[in-house]
């Protein structure tokens, strides 16, 4: 992506995803920290190669937490809805790394 901007707001139209657009290492630090976010987006047209490298380390350095409270509401929103046989919209398409586990 250009600035990443597209890929990110393509990203977060799945249902669990949380992406975040970062251009510095701060900002994808936070992302991490403060959004839990699972897929990191940066403009390979307005960032040079190393910065992104810089970045993507930063955003690589906090790990994701499953113990935070995106991360569990969404489980618990899975589990309700296992408990109820409620069956998967077909709009809706299932995020990858979801599951703690890796089970979908």
């Amino acid at each position: 992506c250009g600035t990443g901007l597209g890929y990110c707001t393509v990203a977060n139209t799945y249902w669990g995803i949380r992406a975040a657009h970062a251009s510095d290492p701060y900002t994808a630090q936070r992302a991490r920290k403060s959004l839990n976010a699972q897929i990191l987006c940066l403009g390979c047209r307005v960032l040079a190669f190393e910065y992104c490298k810089m970045v993507i380390d930063a955003f690589l350095d906090e790990p994701f937490d499953w113990k935070h409270e995106s991360s569990v509401a969404n489980l618990k929103l899975m589990e309700e809805a296992q408990l109820k046989r409620a069956l998967k919209p077909k709009d809706i398409a299932w995020s990858m790394g979801f599951y703690p586990d890796g089970n979908e």
